[in-house]
């Protein structure tokens, strides 16, 4: 609720039920305190598999603390097991598998959540999928393996506020950005960092508006 902090301390496991779920709401914190010696575990109950419970969504406003846990067995329907619609969100050295969606579904435009440390595997959709490019989260460490789509994927949108994409060796670990169609707004840029690698799907393209821009900042050491 608005203004309540659910605190889950180091060590604890939580099982789901069939369909189980948090909702973080607009004003309310989750916290996920584990360490490397005594990670927290959320996952399904039972002989569970991937999509046997839903997801944590943290709702815009929410604040939200991953850190030192293991997500599995989410993504009931084809959501992501972690969706995440605010920026006061931070996922810090855990590890997402056997999602039944995508490992992390970033969902709204113009938010800046923080996904440091990461390791998505064995998700049925791609490691990480951005709703939209019109956002700026940080990645810090974040690794793939085994998943639908090794990438962090982004299907046909628009860059209506000055967006970089940056996906260098330290941050995505060499992993690609999979986009479909992506447009320029007038008035708007779109900043590619050295050492990002944009992938496109068949038919994809990039389209600069009348006004718009376009920064690509490879090196000789890491181009783009």
């Amino acid at each position: 609720a608005n203004g309540a902090t659910l605190q889950i301390e180091a060590g604890v496991e939580v099982h789901f039920a069939q369909d189980g779920v948090i909702f973080v709401n607009p004003g309310g914190r989750l916290l996920v305190a584990g360490s490397a010696e005594a990670p927290v575990t959320l996952r399904g109950q039972g002989d569970a598999a991937a999509g046997h419970w839903r997801h944590i969504y943290a709702y815009l406003s929410a604040t939200v603390q991953l850190d030192q846990c293991r997500i599995l067995h989410a993504g009931r329907n084809g959501a992501g097991a972690v969706e995440i619609y605010g920026s006061t969100v931070t996922l810090r050295d855990c590890v997402i598998q056997e999602s039944g969606g995508p490992g992390v579904l970033l969902g709204s435009a113009a938010i800046s959540p923080r996904l440091e440390r990461l390791h998505l595997a064995q998700n049925v959709g791609p490691g990480i999928r951005q709703a939209t490019v019109d956002m700026n989260p940080t990645y810090i460490g974040v690794s793939m393996s085994g998943n639908g789509l090794d990438a962090v994927e982004i299907p046909t949108s628009t860059v209506g506020r000055n967006v970089t994409l940056n996906g260098p060796l330290d941050a995505l670990g060499g992993l690609p950005f999979v986009v479909d169609k992506l447009t320029v707004a007038s008035g708007q840029s779109l900043t590619i960092t050295a050492g990002t690698q944009l992938h496109f799907r068949t038919d994809g393209l990039l389209y600069v508006n009348p006004g718009g821009r376009l920064l690509v900042a490879g090196s000789a050491e890491a181009p783009v």
